[in-house]
C-alpha cells in the first residue's frame, strides 16, 4: 500500500480530475465577474462537456473534493514521523531542508 501511495503520478491525476470544478464553477464565475457573460453563455452553449459538468454540479464538486481530500490524506498522513538527530536522518534518506 506505502508504494501506491507514493507514486508522484498521483498528485497530477487528482489534479486533472479535480479540474471539472475550476471548468464548470470557477471559470464562468470569472468571466461574469469580469464582464464577459456573453463568452460564459457561448461557452456553455458550444461545450457539451461543460453543459454535462454544469448540469451535475452536485456530483462534480463531491468528486472534486473526495480526491482533494484523497491527496491530502496522502500528503499529510498521520503516522508521519521525521527524526530530530541528523544521523537518524540521514539513516533514513532524509535530506536536509
Amino acid at each position: 500500500m506505502k508504494d501506491f501511495l507514493d507514486k508522484p503520478y498521483l498528485r497530477w491525476v487528482t489534479l486533472f480530475l479535480t479540474s471539472g470544478t475550476l471548468l464548470c464553477c470557477a471559470l464562468p464565475i470569472l468571466l461574469v465577474t469580469v464582464g464577459f457573460g456573453s463568452v460564459a453563455a457561448a461557452m456553455s452553449c458550444n461545450i457539451p462537456g461543460l453543459t454535462f459538468l454544469a448540469e451535475h454540479k452536485l456530483w462534480t464538486l463531491l468528486f472534486s473534493f473526495l480526491f482533494l481530500l484523497f491527496l491530502a490524506w496522502i500528503i499529510w498522513r498521520p503516522n508521519q514521523s521525521f527524526p530530530i538527530d541528523h544521523n537518524q536522518a540521514l539513516a533514513r534518506n532524509i535530506k536536509d531542508l
